[in-house]
C-alpha cells in the first residue's frame, strides 16, 4: 500500500491528500520523522488543512513532544472550517494529561463532550485520569459511559474490570472479563482477560 501511495505522489505531486495518507502510513509504522515530513509537505501544498494538522499533532503525542502537539491541536480547534473539533479537544486533553496538568485536561475533555456527547474515547480518557487521581467513583462512571456508547469495545470493559479488581469487587470484575472474552476472544484484551480471570478463580 505504501509503495502505491508513493507512486501516486510521483504521478500527482501537487495532491496534499496523498501526502497525508503517506504520513498516516508512516505513523502506523512508527517512523515518526518521515510521518512529520509528509504531513509538512501536505500542509505546504494546502496550508488550511486541519485534518493534517490534527494528525500531525498525534505524531507529536506519540513522540512525547506535548507542547508541539498542543500547538497543533489549538490551531485546529480554532479553525471554524474543521468539522470535527472534538478530536482536537480530546487530543489536547490527552497532551495536558501527559504533562500532568489534569485541570486543563479535564477542561478539554469536557469541551470535546459538549461537541460530541457520544464520543466514547473521551470517557475512556476521563476514566483513566480520575483513576490515576484516585477518584474511583468518577472513574467507574466514565468507564460505564464509554461502554454505553461503544459496548463492543473491550477497552472500556477492561478498564472497568481492573478498577473492580483494585477495589476487591471480584464478582463484578469476573463479569466484565467474561464480556471481554466474548467480544474479543482472539485479541490482546481477550488474552489478557483470560489470564486475569484465571487468577481471580484460583
Amino acid at each position: 500500500g505504501l509503495q502505491k501511495l508513493l507512486e501516486a505522489a510521483r504521478l500527482d505531486p501537487e495532491n496534499p491528500e496523498i501526502y497525508q495518507q503517506i504520513a498516516l502510513v508512516f505513523r502506523s509504522l512508527g517512523d515518526y520523522q518521515l510521518s512529520l515530513k509528509y504531513f509538512r509537505k501536505a500542509l505546504e501544498l494546502k496550508p488550511q488543512f486541519p485534518e493534517a494538522t490534527n494528525n500531525m499533532g498525534t505524531v507529536y503525542l506519540l513522540m512525547g513532544d506535548w507542547p508541539k502537539a498542543i500547538t497543533c491541536f489549538k490551531e485546529v480547534a480554532a479553525d471554524m472550517k474543521y468539522e470535527t473539533p472534538q478530536y482536537a479537544y480530546n487530543n489536547m486533553g490527552l497532551a495536558y494529561f501527559k504533562m500532568g496538568d489534569t485541570k486543563k485536561a479535564i477542561q478539554n475533555y469536557e469541551m470535546a463532550l459538549r461537541l460530541s456527547r457520544s464520543y466514547a474515547s473521551v470517557y475512556l480518557n476521563l476514566a483513566r485520569l480520575y483513576e490515576k487521581k484516585g477518584d474511583l467513583i468518577e472513574a467507574e462512571a466514565n468507564y460505564r459511559e464509554a461502554i454505553l456508547y461503544r459496548p463492543k469495545d473491550p477497552a472500556g470493559h477492561m478498564g472497568l474490570a481492573k478498577l473492580f479488581i483494585k477495589q476487591g469487587k471480584t464478582g463484578e470484575a469476573k463479569a466484565s472479563l467474561i464480556t471481554i472474552i466474548k467480544e474479543d476472544p482472539r485479541g490482546m484484551e481477550g488474552r489478557e482477560a483470560r489470564k486475569l480471570l484465571a487468577e481471580l478463580q484460583k
